[in-house]
């Protein structure tokens, strides 16, 4: 059925465009091509869109390989609306794929005339600026959103229109490497570059085949979740789009020589780790309710640690005169840079501001007076400057235990289990046995017991 363009509120009302920043493209999706159209709705929007593209290029006849393109091109492109979403346009990587080169750039090329999409082709430099690359960059235009509308197609039923791949169980890049994250001249973070892993690196291949040993699970457990997409609009998020497979991503340190021990969090190809706190609590494992359960203070648990002392976990961010947000807020950001920030930056205000509704602003807290008041009740902290200990070292030991755990937990106990950084997703049924895994694996790789803490 077609509706009339009327019958909806603009799409481009609930969809509202961000800049198309630096920050923007490297936070792309992946444009993985996977997804096929189910819906009478989504059939008829491809078959305008294919006639509208063969037209203007003067075809006599319909391509059922162009309408397979645009499907799967619009199954990526509305699961996440909001993004850009990458993927090299060169013919080899395509060597191979169910939906083929030619007929994957006809259509974008005719979307872009068509003003349907913003298309930011990629490079790639020769000789010794080789690592500098980004693949072509594309998101929708506002106003495809609302032409989708017209057809009955919205981002918001996503799962009505379209089927996503089957589960795999085998991630082919288990394990990344990236550069350190660096600013522009306007002081924006930019993502480090992907470097190359030699693929006999023994190191490598042990934890890959850990990661993997993960992911052969995944095909056992069914999830679930509502995420929020802004005021009163939400998304049912299905199986594969709450999780997919994992990989653990390390960061080479400017200066230093190549290693694996910097980093390396489990992250998900899915979006869960992307949920708010709130839309968290929506997942379900095998129609199960879950609980996430944290480890309280981790970075300074572990920093008291490396220092032969033991820290009291629940009280490390209480301190009179203060909200203990502002104190966590100062200790996190400061166990995340190499000195004493001299204001609180921006972005942290912002992010304060808008987590508390309003109620707590920072810039309330003079950052001199917040560091005094932390460094007399954790004197240790004193040295944090001149520190051996950084961020990527927290965040390795980090990755350790929750890798263990999560390892421990799945493949162990049969017991899914879904890391955020320091804390992990359970059945609510499995929350004791979780429990005692994650304590034992951090007495195990920090040395001390930890406090924890559920919703």
């Amino acid at each position: 059925m077609h509706y009339h363009h009327d019958t909806f509120s603009s799409a481009s009302l609930l969809f509202p465009r961000a800049p198309a920043t630096a920050e923007a493209m490297d936070d792309a999706v992946y444009l993985s091509l996977s997804s096929t159209p189910t819906s009478a709705e989504v059939s008829s929007l491809i078959e305008a869109l294919s006639t509208e593209i063969e037209c203007s290029n003067g075809a006599q006849r319909k391509s059922p390989k162009l309408r397979r393109a645009i499907g799967a091109l619009l199954a990526d492109l509305l699961h996440a609306p909001h993004a850009f979403h990458y993927r090299s346009l060169h013919p080899k990587p395509f060597t191979g794929s169910e939906i083929g080169y030619k007929p994957t750039k006809k259509a974008i090329d005719g979307l872009k005339v068509l003003g349907y999409l913003d298309v930011r082709p990629g490079f790639r430099r020769s000789g010794p600026l080789a690592q500098d690359q980004k693949a072509t960059r594309i998101r929708l235009q506002l106003q495809f959103l609302d032409y989708a509308s017209s057809f009955g197609v919205c981002p918001t039923k996503w799962g009505d229109h379209f089927l996503a791949a089957p589960i795999g169980s085998y991630n082919p890049e288990p394990i990344q490497l990236r550069a350190q994250s660096e600013r522009n001249v306007r002081r924006r973070r930019l993502s480090g570059k992907r470097l190359a892993i030699n693929p006999d690196d023994a190191i490598a291949i042990r934890m890959g085949r850990r990661v993997n040993r993960i992911n052969s699970l995944r095909p056992t457990y069914t999830l679930a979740a509502i995420e929020t997409d802004g005021p009163g609009l939400s998304c049912v998020r299905s199986n594969r789009e709450v999780h997919g497979l994992f990989f653990r991503s390390f960061t080479q340190i400017k200066g230093e020589k190549s290693s694996l021990n910097k980093g390396g969090r489990l992250y998900s190809q899915g979006r869960y780790q992307q949920f708010s706190r709130n839309d968290r609590a929506t997942i379900t494992i095998d129609g199960e309710a879950t609980v996430e359960i944290d480890i309280s203070a981790c970075h300074l648990t572990i920093v008291y640690a490396r220092n032969g002392m033991k820290l009291d976990a629940f009280a490390a961010y209480t301190i009179d005169g203060f909200p203990r947000a502002v104190i966590k807020s100062w200790v996190t950001m400061t166990l995340g840079h190499s000195k004493f920030h001299r204001a609180w930056p921006k972005a942290t205000v912002d992010r304060m501001w808008d987590k508390f509704n309003g109620e707590i602003n920072l810039r309330d807290y003079p950052i001199k007076d917040v560091e005094a008041a932390v460094l007399a009740k954790h004197p240790l902290l004193r040295e944090w400057p001149s520190s051996p200990i950084r961020w990527g070292d927290l965040q390795y030991e980090e990755s350790e235990v929750m890798i263990d755990t999560v390892y421990t937990l799945s493949v162990e106990h049969g017991i899914p289990a879904l890391p955020v950084h320091d804390s992990i997703i359970v059945a609510a049924s499995k929350i004791e046995t979780a429990k005692d895994v994650l304590i034992a694996m951090f007495e195990k790789h920090i040395g001390v017991k930890p406090m924890l803490k559920t919703d």
